[in-house]
């Protein structure tokens, strides 16, 4: 998805969770979304605050730039979450603005 941000024009990808599997389509989308993740300026791990899959925080991307945001922050939220970010609710958008406009700091920073 393209969109401006921070008054530049950047590129999102959701892509599909940084996980092991062992169904081969998944797998596929897996692969896909390391080489995507590799490429990225920024990362943004999205954890469920409900049910948190953590693997995903071990990532070989991950850089200190990366955010980690727990979502379903509308919810009770599950124990053992990691040290995150930002909490949020996508359901009724607590947490939203302030998240992008981290996004729109980083981006600024970044092209400055």
């Amino acid at each position: 998805v393209r969109r401006v941000m921070g008054g530049q024009v950047v590129w999102l990808s959701d892509t599909a969770g940084l996980r092991e599997t062992q169904d081969e389509i998944e797998a596929e989308g897996v692969r896909r979304a390391e080489r995507v993740a590799a490429e990225a300026d920024l990362r943004l791990f999205m954890v469920d605050g409900g049910a948190p899959e953590l693997g995903v925080l071990n990532s070989l991307f991950r850089q200190t730039t990366d955010i980690v945001v727990v979502n379903k922050a509308d919810t009770e939220l599950a124990a053992g979450l990691p040290e995150y970010d930002y909490k949020i609710s996508a359901k009724d958008g607590d947490g939203v603005p302030e998240l992008e406009a981290a996004l729109a700091d980083f981006i600024s920073n970044k092209a400055a």
